[in-house]
């Protein structure tokens, strides 16, 4: 089954726009069609609401910028309300649900923030670590 156009256009203006503060009437009008059909076209084809895509979008916005992001260039809450998210406590739930971490988790670990990974010490190797020798 081919998506119809009013969900296509309807998509393309909530990623154009995802930074906007998006009202449901704003989409269905940039899609062409009244908010009735745009919701029922997107539970037919996509299996979710307008809203819920926008949702999903922005924090997949919010997550990318605090992946590439260090720690001391911005913070979780910048970001977070840059994307319409004003709410901290349901931001950082959905954004777990969907990514499995925390948003503060995310920009942490981000680029230049790698875990740090030491090898195990071998039973048979603790002298050696230890900087001594087998010699006696």
């Amino acid at each position: 089954m081919a998506v119809p156009k009013q969900v296509r256009r309807a998509e393309a203006h909530i990623r154009a726009r995802a930074e906007e503060p998006l009202k449901l009437a704003q989409i269905a009008k940039a899609a062409g069609c009244s908010i009735r059909a745009l919701q029922l076209a997107f539970r037919t084809f996509c299996g979710t609401t307008p809203m819920a895509m926008l949702r999903q979008v922005r924090l997949e916005r919010a997550h990318a910028e605090l992946s590439e992001r260090e720690p001391g260039d911005t913070t979780v809450t910048e970001v977070a309300v840059k994307y319409g998210f004003y709410h901290a406590h349901r931001f950082v739930q959905d954004y777990r649900k969907s990514f499995g971490q925390t948003p503060s988790e995310t920009l942490r670990f981000g680029p230049g923030h790698r875990h740090i990974l030491r090898p195990p010490i071998l039973p048979s190797e603790p002298s050696k670590r230890a900087g001594t020798t087998d010699e006696t």
